[in-house]
């Protein structure tokens, strides 16, 4: 498997709804996963590894199952229990399972080196890719609410504005210089408007034209942790 198909830390955190620490925790304790390492020690997981960890997940949140009974379920060590437990004695804190599994798109979407972002009637990111994320230079979580305009160029803003502005049309090959952390260049975007829930939505399509685009699927380093493990 090609390290495209690689994710650090952080991006398995975000698609699956976790911390960083959450899953270093469930590493270290449980074994739930051995994730290979780069030369520099950093942990890289692939699809496998983030859909076992989705499965743990909806395990203990959905069926109250204690963690380690989870584990066990998941990895086929054990058979699916046929009595909820009363109590855990492996607590996971709230914030970790709250939060919905990724949809099958999302699942696809990470897997595609093309930036796909997905815009509100106001030109603000709703959801976005791990590609994107990686050209923003930033966690997927940290791109909602972000409007587009704030990813371009100065001079391509007016034109960035016509993707959703004043209704949003398709369109082919939309050309915008991004600036951003860790992408500046041109960057060519197909454009459909959709409606979800009644209300409606632009999904952008995105190819670097810039000879940094391969780049920046390799060579990628975990976000700081708070701990010392990485």
């Amino acid at each position: 498997m090609s390290d495209a198909t690689r994710f650090t830390i952080g991006e398995v955190a975000a698609m699956v709804g976790m911390s960083a620490h959450t899953i270093r925790a469930w590493e270290r304790r449980y074994r739930i996963l051995t994730p290979q390492r780069t030369a520099s020690g950093q942990r890289r997981y692939t699809m496998a590894d983030v859909e076992l960890l989705q499965q743990v997940r909806l395990a203990v949140a959905s069926r109250g199952l204690s963690l380690k009974l989870a584990v066990g379920f998941a990895q086929g060590r054990v058979e699916e229990p046929l009595e909820t437990p009363v109590d855990s004695p492996d607590p996971v804190p709230a914030h970790d399972v709250s939060v919905e599994p990724p949809g099958l798109w999302r699942t696809v979407a990470d897997l595609l080196p093309e930036l796909i972002v997905i815009l509100d009637e106001r030109g603000a990111i709703v959801d976005a890719n791990i590609a994107c994320a990686r050209a923003a230079g930033v966690l997927r979580g940290d791109l909602r609410g972000t409007r587009l305009i704030d990813l371009v160029d100065p001079y391509d803003r007016a034109k960035a504005v016509r993707v959703y502005r004043p209704r949003p049309a398709q369109r082919r090959g939309w050309e915008l210089n991004l600036r951003t952390r860790m992408l500046t260049g041109l960057v060519s975007f197909d454009c459909w408007p959709v409606r979800e829930g009644g209300q409606r939505r632009v999904v952008m399509v995105g190819r670097d034209l810039t000879a940094r685009g391969e780049e920046l699927w390799v060579d990628q380093v975990d976000p700081p942790a708070s701990g010392g493990d990485t």
